[in-house]
């Protein structure tokens, strides 16, 4: 992830090992940054991956897409396209595959 200012000069690298980012959220110190390789990760203030929920089985691989939805595995991501914090810092992540889903993470305290 590049760090650029609104004039488009370019700061800093400030997180590498992304894989396929599609999109970023910002919630207070947190950014989430979902990922094709089918997950989302979860960056603190500093840059620094705080969380990256887990992957469905053979993530990454390119057939991920099409698991049929009987095959799912709850929780775990395909390809993960966009996400959404509320204001009480649960996190709804949109799955890219066969069928498409919304999953929302809780926050716990």
């Amino acid at each position: 992830m590049l760090h650029y200012d609104l004039d488009g000069n370019f700061i800093a690298e400030v997180a590498t090992g992304l894989g396929m980012p599609t999109s970023a959220a910002i919630h207070g110190d947190f950014v989430s940054v979902p990922d094709l390789h089918g997950r989302v990760v979860i960056l603190d203030k500093n840059n620094t991956i705080n969380r990256c929920p887990r992957q469905q089985p053979g993530s990454g691989q390119g057939s991920e897409l099409q698991h049929p939805q009987d095959q799912w595995v709850e929780g775990a991501f395909s390809g993960t396209h966009g996400s959404y914090w509320d204001k009480d810092g649960n996190l709804y992540v949109q799955d890219w595959n066969v069928a498409g889903r919304i999953i929302k993470l809780v926050r716990v305290k």
